[in-house]
């Protein structure tokens, strides 16, 4: 077994850090031909990280199609992409915006991640994340002012194709399929940005919707933020 220990000083992610840990472990014959990796305890405890840490490096692995899941056997390594399935495709659904909606405006920058999303994500430090931001809407209906935040740990770049549903952008960009999503409904004050984005006056209130979208092994892949005018 691969016995490095993890560096706990080092600037690099402990979760980054693990991942290269499981691949160098994973690369011995035994692996190769199907013994399932030590249970996520013994590794966590061998690494001296939290069982969430690991887990996230793990995941990783699984989203690329290197290590898979198998019911009374654990984790082991497998040559096999994730498959979408028909009741996965469903909940994808659940988080596309309307299709008669517009895009008026696409805008994709690599920024330093908001608070909320830093904690959805579990990341300890503050890090640059994709950004997508988007207005649409129709002629009967008000805009929507939408931001999408992806975890750093995805492979997500700024070449995707961002008129894409969200679904598409995760399934072809990252071969990740939606496993769940939870929705947060409140109401904020627009300022000045978003009052000129929504068309609406300064002051005047804005229904927003969280979407905290999670990816196989409730992985948190991102944080959808919509906003909608309430009135003029």
């Amino acid at each position: 077994m691969y016995q490095q220990p993890l560096d706990h000083n080092s600037i690099v992610p402990l979760h980054q850090q693990a991942e290269e840990w499981l691949r160098q472990l994973i690369r011995g014959e035994a692996y190769q031909k199907g013994l399932p990796i030590p249970p996520e305890v013994r590794l966590a405890q061998q690494l001296c990280i939290s069982r969430s840490t690991l887990r996230q490096a793990i995941s990783k692995l699984v989203f690329e199609g290197l290590l898979v899941r198998k019911k009374r056997k654990g984790t082991c390594v497998s040559g096999n992409k994730p498959v979408l399935t028909a009741a996965l495709q469903a909940a994808m659904q659940a988080t596309e915006p309307d299709t008669g909606h517009h895009h008026f405006e696409l805008h994709v920058s690599y920024t330093t991640v908001s608070n909320e999303a830093l904690l959805f994500f579990g990341i300890n430090t503050p890090v640059k994340v994709v950004r997508q931001e988007r207005l649409s809407g129709t002629t009967e209906s008000p805009p929507e002012y939408t931001i999408t935040e992806f975890n750093p740990v995805l492979p997500v770049s700024a070449s995707e194709n961002f008129n894409l549903p969200l679904s598409e952008i995760l399934e072809k960009g990252c071969r990740l399929s939606i496993e769940k999503t939870q929705e947060t409904l409140h109401t904020v004050v627009a300022d000045l940005f978003l009052a000129a984005k929504l068309e609406t006056v300064p002051g005047l209130p804005l229904l927003v919707r969280k979407r905290y979208i999670y990816v196989t092994d409730a992985f948190p892949a991102a944080l959808v933020t919509v906003y909608n005018g309430t009135g003029k």
